[in-house]
């Protein structure tokens, strides 16, 4: 998530919003722990992270959900920034 949040410094607010207040920190906190375990390639679901409590497992499906096709599109995003920069010149025939 930290070259996410690089890309987007209000990443965190955008989480807050998406969760209803009652819930806020519980949902938050599955959320971000799917997050860190995603960065260190070791994917969860949201039925596993709520498995103790299975109250909040819609809304933490939907902010993941969220969160996966906001991922996409920063990375389709990238790849297009990068596929758009001009190749090295090589030197060898100069």
């Amino acid at each position: 998530m930290t070259r996410y949040r690089e890309r987007c410094p209000d990443f965190e607010s955008f989480l807050e919003r998406c969760a209803p207040v009652e819930s806020h920190h519980t949902v938050t906190e599955f959320v971000l722990r799917w997050d860190e375990l995603r960065e260190q390639g070791r994917p969860v679901s949201p039925e596993e992270l709520c498995r103790d409590c299975p109250e909040h497992l819609s809304e933490v499906r939907r902010r993941v959900q969220a969160m996966q096709a906001m991922y996409n599109i920063l990375a389709s995003s990238s790849d297009e920034m990068d596929s758009e920069k001009p190749a090295p010149q090589s030197t060898a025939n100069m």
